[in-house]
């Protein structure tokens, strides 16, 4: 996939600009510096790109191989998670691709954004803290507690694992006062972690300003918005279906233990009548995936973040018909996926309740337990900032995708149906087709943005065009002529534009004429696009 892809390119993507020059400082001056406020800790994270920097020289593209080096050892550590909770080999692995070919995460994983470095993290972090609580492992569960630090060291919603630690362990060992203290000490020393983090970031001058997540102030009071919290809740649910529609279908043939044939009818009535109704609460405004902003775009892969396609909605790549069809038809299946995705947990955690209330099998409830606090905590903190404190992106779903599969595959589930591999068929074909929207979308993303900076190229070197003469894109001035004290100028984007005289597009705008263009291709859309430079107009 990464062959096909070919992420090779000296140019930022998304936000990864700000983590870059904090590489490029430490490589230059031996300690990090963000030249803006970052949303996310980031810290280990910079340390092991400006390793690859330091082996291979400063570039954009030895930062992208770092993040798919840290993608796949998370794909892998995962499989070995889900082969620990004693599923098969062939179950394991698809679990594994499900993850490896979801396109939000392998279109960041050709990227330096903190979304794959923080996944991989909490990935390996769960992995040593269910081998330590299963074998009652000292070693192994200290293991996983200095990974859930370095977790939160790159994004502070880490500390959520050490919310599921916090339950799991006196589950497992027992509600003394010793145990109860012993699971509940880490996640307080998670939280000073963070904060004390936080202060050393700023008083140090590491960071221009207090980082948004740090800042009190500006938390929702009485102004949280619960039809937002209700909307995206909708729409997370409906993305957690899509990203889960591989897993899901290997229990296609299979039900919870307890449930037998009789129960069938009942559970497929429930589903189908869940499905619709979360379709409709869907679809009620003419709506389908991808229905988030930032990284799935009905296109393929984005942000596309130009004046033109970005803020002014204009020269957006064309989605075909058959393109149209795929959304509609993932959008049914998500809906589907997802009600599945509701009813197994429903059903799971009615079986925990029982064994929970039995002291024999208590202890051995931990298991479901650390993944189901850890996925709520995550889902209720997004639910949080979705209320109006963030701008809230597909990206942040992601890490919901491996407590998921952890949550599933700690079902005990038992066959109802013969010829038991056809779910495992089902999922591979469900896999290859996630495989070639992954490779055809990330392949036209990482094209349109080499043409681009192709074309600012030519600007910059061979026409000797200073940055402050250009409206390149966010990631181009935010690279160049990032100003914290920046006012935006009427009439110009939002990213820190001095003059437009030169302006990189994806077509035509009022006001400027097409100066040169920089053809490439769409897989996707099986189609040939142009990157434009345009010149202002002197009378406009």
């Amino acid at each position: 996939m990464i062959t096909l892809v070919n992420p090779i390119g000296e140019f930022p993507l998304n936000d990864d600009w700000v983590y870059a020059l904090a590489v490029k400082s430490v490589l230059e001056t031996g300690y990090y510096q963000f030249p803006s406020p970052s949303s996310a800790n980031v810290g280990p994270q910079v340390y092991w790109g400006a390793l690859f920097c330091f082996l291979f020289g400063f570039s954009f593209t030895a930062l992208r191989f770092s993040t798919l080096i840290l993608g796949l050892i998370g794909i892998l550590v995962l499989y070995q998670l889900i082969r620990e909770l004693g599923n098969d080999q062939k179950t394991a692995l698809l679990c594994a691709l499900t993850l490896a070919v979801n396109p939000i995460y392998f279109g960041l994983a050709n990227s330096f954004m903190t979304e794959i470095p923080f996944i991989s993290l909490v990935t390996i972090s769960s992995y040593y803290l269910m081998r330590g609580l299963q074998s009652n492992a000292s070693f192994h569960i200290a293991l996983g507690l200095a990974f859930s630090f370095a977790a939160i060291l790159v994004r502070q919603l880490g500390v959520l694992i050490l919310v599921g630690f916090a339950f799991a362990y006196p589950v497992k060992y027992g509600f003394r006062l010793k145990n109860i203290l012993k699971a509940s000490l880490p996640f307080i020393l998670g939280i000073l972690l963070h904060v004390a983090y936080q202060y050393w970031m700023v008083n140090s001058g590491r960071t221009p300003l207090l980082m948004v997540h740090s800042d009190i102030s500006k938390l929702p009071s009485s102004s949280i918005s619960t039809w937002a919290m209700r909307e995206f809740a909708i729409n997370a649910f409906v993305y957690l279906g899509f990203f889960l529609i591989p897993v899901l279908i290997l229990f296609i043939q299979q039900t919870p233990n307890g449930y037998t044939k009789k129960h069938l009818r009942v559970f497929l009535i429930s589903l189908i009548s869940f499905a619709a109704f979360i379709l409709w609460l869907f679809l009620r405004k003419d709506n389908t995936l991808p229905s988030l902003t930032n990284v799935l775009i009905k296109s393929g892969i984005g942000p596309l973040t130009l004046r033109d396609t970005f803020i002014l909605s204009l020269n957006n790549p064309s989605v075909p018909q058959v393109l149209s069809i795929f959304w509609g038809g993932m959008t049914v299946l998500s809906a589907i996926a997802a009600s599945a995705f509701i009813c197994y947990i429903w059903l799971a955690t009615k079986q925990f309740v029982i064994e929970f209330k039995n002291h024999k099998s208590r202890s051995s409830t931990w298991k479901f337990l650390l993944p189901i606090t850890m996925g709520g905590a995550y889902f209720s903190v997004l639910m949080f900032i979705s209320s109006g404190y963030l701008s809230m992106f597909d990206r942040y779903l992601l890490p919901l995708i491996p407590i998921a599969i952890l949550l599933l595959t700690n079902i005990k589930f038992q066959a109802i149906l013969p010829r038991h591999n056809v779910g495992q068929v089902l999922s591979a074909a469900f896999i290859i087709l996630y495989a070639a929207f992954s490779v055809a979308a990330t392949h036209d993303y990482i094209s349109w943005n080499r043409a681009r900076w192709s074309a600012i190229n030519n600007l910059l070197i061979d026409n000797k065009v200073s940055p402050n003469q250009i409206d390149g894109g966010y990631e181009f001035n935010g690279l160049f002529l990032y100003d914290p004290k920046y006012k935006n100028k009427e009439g110009k984007s939002w990213w820190w534009v001095n003059e437009d005289e030169y302006i990189i597009t994806s077509g035509p705008l009022q006001g400027y004429t097409e100066y040169s263009r920089y053809p490439f291709s769409r897989w996707l859309t099986l189609s040939k696009s142009n990157i434009f430079i345009l010149h202002k107009n002197r009378s406009f």
